[in-house]
Order: C-alpha cells, then sequence, then structure tokens
C-alpha cells in the first residue's frame, strides 16, 4: 500500500488476476490515473489495470518470444504480470502529466525492467544489479554481431567509460553468452532505440538440451561419441556442443547436405545415421 492512499475494492470482485467483475466504468487509461492520484484511491489504479491488460500481455508475450521461452506456461505468466503490475504502481506517485507523457508512455521502460529483472532472478546471474546486467548483455551482443576486434574501446564509446571496465564486462559476458540470448536494437512506439533480445530463431533440439540439462555433463556425454556422431548432431542443429552457442535453424544443414559430407550415403541413411547419434548421446546422458 502506497502512503496516503486507500484501495476500496468492495464493489468490484478480481476476475482473472487483474480483470474486475462487474466492469468499471470506461474512462480515457490516463484519466484513471489522473483520479488515483488526485483523489489518493487506487480503486482507479485497478480501473486502469482492467482496461490495460491487454496492452501487458502483448508486451509479455513479446517479450517471452523474444526471450526464447515462448511455450505458455501459466504460473509464469502470472509471476511477470504480478512484477510488472508491482512495477507500475510504484511508479504511480512520481508521475508527472504535466511533462506531456501519457501514463503508459512513462512506464514503457520501466515494465520492460521489470521483465528483465524477473528473467535475471530465473536465470541467477551472480551479477550486482540490472544496470550491470544489461551491460553485460550488451556486451554479449556486440560479441555476437560485431565481427570487430578492439570491441573494448567500441563498449567504452557507447557506455562512456574506461577501456578497463569495458574489458571488464566483456569477459564477463564472454562467460555467459554461449547459453544465453542476445540482444538486437529496434524502433519502440515511440520512436526510441530500445535493446531486446533476438533469440525467436534460435530454438531447436540443441538449444532445449541446453537450457534444460547441466551443460557440463552434455559436453562430457557428447567427448564420448565418435567424430561421426559429434558432425551430425552438430551440423544438423547448427550447434557448437565446445561452446554451446546455438544458430539460426535457417543454418542447420539438412540430410542431403550431410549425406554429401560423407561419401557413399543417401539422405536417409545420413537421417538414420543421426538419429541413432541423438540416441547415443541420450544413452551416454544416464
Amino acid at each position: 500500500m502506497l502512503d496516503g492512499y486507500t484501495w476500496e475494492m468492495t464493489t468490484w470482485e478480481a476476475d482473472h488476476i487483474i480483470q474486475l467483475d462487474p466492469a468499471p466504468p470506461e474512462m480515457e487509461l490516463n484519466d484513471y490515473i489522473l483520479a488515483a492520484i488526485e483523489k489518493k484511491e487506487l480503486r482507479y489504479f485497478s480501473f486502469f489495470l482492467h482496461y490495460y491488460e491487454r496492452m501487458l500481455n502483448e508486451r509479455i508475450y513479446e517479450f517471452r518470444c523474444r526471450d526464447g521461452y515462448d511455450r505458455y506456461d501459466p504460473e509464469r505468466v502470472v509471476d511477470m504480470k504480478m512484477a510488472c503490475t508491482e512495477a507500475i504502481l510504484k511508479r504511480l506517485p512520481q508521475y508527472d502529466p504535466n511533462k506531456g507523457a501519457a501514463f503508459t508512455t512513462y512506464i514503457y521502460h520501466f515494465v520492460e525492467d521489470a521483465l528483465l529483472s524477473f528473467r535475471l532472478r530465473e536465470e541467477a546471474w551472480s551479477l550486482s544489479s540490472l544496470a550491470v546486467y544489461k551491460k553485460v548483455r550488451f556486451a554479449a551482443w556486440m560479441q555476437d554481431t560485431d565481427k570487430k576486434e578492439d570491441h573494448a574501446a567500441a563498449f567504452a564509446v557507447e557506455n562512456n567509460c574506461t577501456l578497463e571496465l569495458a574489458g571488464d564486462y566483456l569477459k564477463t559476458a564472454w562467460s555467459f553468452r554461449r547459453m544465453q540470448p542476445f540482444y538486437t536494437s529496434h524502433q519502440d512506439e515511440n520512436d526510441e532505440k530500445t535493446s531486446a533480445d533476438a533469440s525467436y530463431d534460435r530454438i531447436s533440439f540443441a538449444a532445449s538440451i541446453w537450457r534444460g540439462m547441466q551443460a557440463e555433463a552434455v559436453r562430457r556425454a557428447f567427448d564420448k561419441m565418435d567424430f561421426r556422431e559429434q558432425m551430425l548432431s552438430e551440423k544438423h542443429n547448427a550447434v557448437c556442443m565446445t561452446c554451446g552457442h546455438v544458430g539460426p535453424l535457417h543454418e542447420r544443414a539438412a540430410f542431403e547436405g550431410m549425406a554429401v559430407m560423407f561419401e557413399g550415403s543417401t539422405a536417409s541413411g545420413a537421417e538414420r545415421a543421426y538419429r541413432r547419434a541423438v540416441e547415443h548421446l541420450t544413452i551416454l546422458l544416464f
């Protein structure tokens, strides 16, 4: 509860998390927020959430897809929604309508930060803050997309820091980047450059193994396979089993192409050999 605010909701019942029954009176979204601030009654904030939820669901869905985790998990979505709602509520007293921005615009980046913080907790990275987490992920994005050798200088200019500090971020990013999605830049609805994950096209059998199991155990099992099995597994899944990098699915080798690699084989023969390799890897993991 915010100091000085009341939250009287005896007339309405919560339905499906933040939906209200009966539906609150329809107003402009910003009018609910202005009423909540002016009257210090958070029921208007609940009215806002009732109609804002569709937009919030779209943000969460987009984030889940960028996160490379678009499988619907009701409990996870509810937790994400509650994290966003808490972040929005905390920003309510700081909102100043005289600055010309609608409340939905004002909270845009705070919602993104809430989602990033949620994922940071899930990933259990040993980083000191969300700000550091963002910089490390930016460093990982640079290493993945920018082929220049001097990443430290470019990172230092972008983040206005020393070369030594830039080097520390890059080293940290390198230790994590092989098992985490990367950042790309896009324009948001306010035409502002925003960092976002670009892992939507990196989902594969190998990525599922890497996220769902101990990477070191997978490496040990993979090392016990023969060279042909290793090649079949890596090429068909577009994955490097040494560092864990998973490439886009369009880069995966087709069975026809793999048959050419192993002279005397056919596409169906390469497919059967690949499936035997997967079975062998599965057996070695147990």
